[in-house]
């Protein structure tokens, strides 16, 4: 045999040991990786965040239902609602009064009318029910996102977050922190603390608004009960008025003429037995609404004294004159323009603690500056105050 057979041979056996050999090796490592591939996962480079809980749409889970005001006729007063949307969440009823205002010299064709509801402190205003009851919705499921509505919201200006009950603490859901108290005049304080320190120690006056199932709207307190140490907010509820104090105390009384004043004797009574307080007389009443004060006015009696002080300001001084009323067997001094209600047994208890929270806010030098006087002119029952307001920061802080 030829070298040139040989050769033939040697290359006919190299190939049929390669043809052999080699697919069986290729075919074993591909499925070995494809195994590999299919059981080891790769390495992320930064951790993933972990998977948000799936939360069902709370808008979705309220029966909205609209029916009409039977106290709304024809050419009846825009004061009162033309509907109210009635909101079905579980066992809870709520009623939202919806407004209607005719636009007839609109320039746009399609708003000749408007329609308006209050959800939470806000108002929602659409040119027909269809858009209104859209954003409705919107709104609600926003406000029941944690399953639960606010108790009460924080508000500044305005601006407001909603707080909530958890435990025996209160815990307010801001953009930053959640801040927490004991009792709302802890947690006014620190969100106020709050908002300083992130706008440079500037801060607008802090306040807790109550909100009601009953029409899932934000109710302003009545006026705040405020003392060393203590701010605990009033608000009408159910046909009286509710005080909202420390250590989850909840004082009510009935609605009437008196109500501002029984309310005051129960609240000092229970805080001096508590050890809280030092004196009924040192609680007093702070941001009166003018129809707490107005009522007041109505129902009291004057008692032919005067409280009569000179306040001390940037600008100057000027003299006040505060008229000592009764009603029942209680005396109180108030000005619309103090925006303050003190309230005693008698007349010189009254000047009393008067002068002490005067001397504290710093309206006058010292407790003997405010005089207990007779009143020369019984057609004189104003108070003129020159504008002055007293703060509550020293109340909580």
């Amino acid at each position: 045999m030829t070298w040139e057979a040989w050769l033939g041979v040697a290359a006919f056996v190299i190939l049929f040991s390669l043809w052999s050999l080699l697919p069986s090796r290729f075919l074993k490592r591909t499925t070995t990786s494809e195994k590999q591939t299919r059981t080891v996962p790769s390495t992320p480079l930064q951790p993933a965040a972990a998977p948000a809980r799936a939360r069902p749409s709370q808008a979705a889970a309220v029966e909205l239902g609209l029916v009409r005001n039977p106290a709304f006729g024809h050419g009846a007063d825009r004061s009162l609602p033309r509907y109210f949307y009635v909101v079905h969440n579980g066992d809870s009823e709520a009623r939202l009064p919806v407004y209607w205002e005719p636009r007839p010299t609109s320039r746009d064709p399609l708003v000749r009318e408007v329609y308006r509801v209050r959800v939470a402190g806000r108002t929602l205003e659409a040119g027909n029910l269809q858009v209104l009851g859209a954003q409705l919705r919107d709104a609600l499921g926003s406000l029941l996102a944690t399953g639960r509505p606010p108790r009460f919201w924080l508000v500044n200006g305005t601006s407001a977050v909603p707080v909530y009950r958890e435990g025996e603490s209160y815990v307010a859901l801001t953009d930053g922190p959640r801040l927490w108290g004991k009792d709302l005049g802890e947690l006014v304080a620190r969100y106020a603390h709050y908002l300083a320190s992130c706008n440079g120690g500037q801060c607008a006056p802090v306040t807790a608004a109550l909100f009601s199932p009953a029409d899932l709207d934000v109710h302003w307190p009545e006026l705040v009960w405020a003392g060393p140490g203590v701010w605990i907010p009033v608000f009408a509820v159910d046909g009286g008025l509710a005080a909202f104090g420390p250590r989850d105390r909840t004082w009510l009384v009935p609605a009437g003429p008196r109500a501002v004043l029984d309310l005051w004797e129960r609240v000092g009574n229970d805080l001096v037995a508590r050890g809280l307080l030092q004196h009924p007389a040192a609680l007093w009443g702070s941001d009166v609404s003018e129809s707490t004060r107005s009522a007041l006015l109505a129902s009291s009696q004057p008692t032919g004294l005067v409280l009569r002080f000179v306040r001390f300001h940037p600008s100057g001084a000027a003299r006040v004159t505060l008229p000592v009323l009764r009603l029942g067997s209680r005396v109180f001094a108030t000005c619309g323009e103090l925006s303050c209600l003190h309230v005693a047994a008698d007349p010189a208890t009254l000047r009393e603690y008067l002068s002490a929270h005067l001397a504290q806010a710093g309206a006058v030098a010292g407790l003997q500056d405010v005089a207990l006087d007779e009143d020369g002119t019984s057609s004189r029952q104003t108070a003129d105050a020159g504008g002055l307001r007293l703060g509550v920061a020293s109340s909580h802080a």
